[in-house]
């Protein structure tokens, strides 16, 4: 099949695609009227429909680059979530969107309190739902409308995050400038949101703009739901994986550059270091492994390891092997503390947590845990990582829409037959522990702060592995299995396609 063919049969189906979007807007306005419910599920769809038809002829015929394709459908996608999404559905969104406010009244020049966060009196009739139904969604889209009400300041007795205060600035500016033109409730908490998508969007723009290689699996990573969904909400997420994948990208280009000889700028140095700084703090320093991959890459010997070398590492590495399975043995059958274990309570079933010193004393208990974690939590963890457990984790997608997520990831992951290298073997393998490290660290805190003795791990997300899947997906690529760049068309075909099928089964599911 020509080129040209596969061009007009793709726009055929895009063609379909976007009368079954048309057919499913006439229904929801037929059913639900001019009702706040109805005109969401239309707007959402009209967007859908003119980024789809945006996006796939700029692609398909007008031969877009993939960061000005990626623009269409991430804004239009990124407005659709913003939409179907009230405030607060979000996970932990309530405590976010506190902490930026608390920096909208800086920015403002207003004090702050140990006590709590200063609203505008107006700002507290928006109420804290993550459940809703058709009726809530007119009441939530009713606020849309009212006027702005009391200005007037009040202590509000909320909590914040105490973290990194840059990774508010958007939300903070939104609120402000709302707070500015004496806009209501809705639409400061709203424009909020929108600055930060616009953040999000052009963060990802330029990433794609500036990954050498494999730009389709960055803009089809930046399209799935869970992405979209933290990427236009008041949660931290949107800077961690935007910066994360920066750093990703980075990498990359300082590495393809000097493995064909070419001079890397200073500014490339500069940009990665400044942003391994800003990722290194975030999220009690989990990520720190992400911070340090790069540099652990760029510093790597270019000249091989000695044979001798070799020989004492391997020599090292099994007998540390060894020691740790016979002192897992030796715990296992002595019994006994080695030592005491201190208090550690966790306060949502006031059960005492895991410790460090509780796997000293019992090393074993750690593959018993870990195999637990794995077979309750698993396959949820993965889903979830790409597009599942939305909102609060009580959302769920249908599985076949999570097959087709599955196969847009995997298709674009397969290296093209044409494309370069970029990484060495030896530096696919420290990409892959870096990574490995950032996702243990997650374990791991989870494991020592929210969990009782005898359960599982739990409090993990998948979300939280978002920051590691560039950085996977790319080292993964190799020889061992490539595909003809035209496939990439397909990938993204499926992934839109996707995504367009989650926002319309989310808006059904409010109904």
């Amino acid at each position: 099949m020509t080129e040209t063919a596969n061009r007009k049969r793709l726009l055929m189906i895009a063609a379909v695609m976007g009368i079954f979007m048309l057919t499913e807007t006439l229904y929801m306005y037929r059913h639900y009227g001019a009702s706040a419910f109805g005109i969401m599920a239309v707007t959402a769809n009209l967007i859908m429909f003119a980024g789809l038809l945006t996006g796939f002829i700029g692609h398909y015929l007008c031969g877009w680059k993939t960061e000005n394709v990626y623009l269409a459908f991430g804004i239009a996608m990124g407005l659709v979530f913003l939409i179907i999404f009230p405030i607060y559905v979000v996970p932990d969104e309530p405590v976010h969107l506190n902490t930026a406010y608390e920096l909208s009244n800086r920015l403002m020049g207003v004090g702050t309190s140990p006590n709590g966060v200063y609203y505008r009196a107006c700002d507290r009739t928006l109420p804290v739902t993550v459940k809703y139904t058709i009726g809530l969604f007119n009441e939530y889209y009713g606020h849309l409308f009212e006027p702005t009400g009391n200005t007037e300041l009040i202590l509000r007795n909320d909590g914040t995050v105490a973290t990194m205060f840059y990774q508010y600035i958007p939300g903070a500016l939104g609120i402000t400038l709302g707070r500015l033109l004496n806009l209501n409730t809705l639409t400061t908490f709203l424009l909020g949101r929108l600055f930060t998508l616009a953040c999000f969007v052009t963060l990802i723009y330029f990433a794609i703009k500036l990954l050498p290689v494999g730009k389709m699996v960055l803009m089809v990573v930046a399209l799935t739901p869970m992405m979209l969904q933290q990427g236009m909400s008041y949660s931290y997420d949107w800077f961690l994986n935007s910066i994360s994948i920066l750093i990703t990208v980075f990498t990359v280009r300082i590495m393809l550059a000097k493995k064909e000889g070419q001079p890397v700028r200073r500014a490339e140095y500069i940009v990665l270091a400044v942003l391994s700084v800003l990722l290194l703090p975030l999220k009690g320093k989990v990520y720190f492994a992400i911070s340090l991959m790069p540099w652990i890459l760029i510093f790597m010997p270019e000249k091989p390891m000695s044979a001798k070398y070799k020989s004492i590492l391997k020599k090292f590495a099994y007998t540390l092997i060894v020691l740790i399975a016979v002192f897992t043995v030796y715990r296992y059958f002595a019994g006994g503390t080695l030592l005491e274990e201190p208090e550690n309570i966790i306060s949502f079933a006031e059960l005492q947590g895991y410790t460090p010193q509780f796997f000293i004393n019992k090393p074993y208990e750690l593959i018993f845990v870990l195999k637990q974690t794995f077979f309750q939590y698993g396959m949820s963890l993965f889903s979830s990582c790409i597009g599942d457990k939305f909102g609060w984790l009580e959302i769920n997608l249908y599985t076949p829409v999570l097959y087709m997520l599955y196969a847009a990831l995997f298709l674009t992951a397969v290296k093209n037959r044409d494309e370069k290298s970029y990484f060495t073997g030896k530096q696919k393998a420290w990409v892959l522990a870096c990574s490995g490290i950032a996702i243990c660290s997650v374990f791991g805190a989870m494991l020592l702060r929210y969990s009782p003795v005898g359960w599982a791990i739990m409090g993990v997300q998948g979300r939280y592995f978002i920051p590691t899947e560039l950085a996977v997906l790319l080292a993964l690529r190799g020889n061992w299995i490539t595909k003809y760049s035209k496939v990439d068309q397909y990938s993204l075909f499926i992934m839109i396609a996707a995504v367009n099928l989650t926002a319309n089964l989310l808006i059904m599911y409010y109904s």
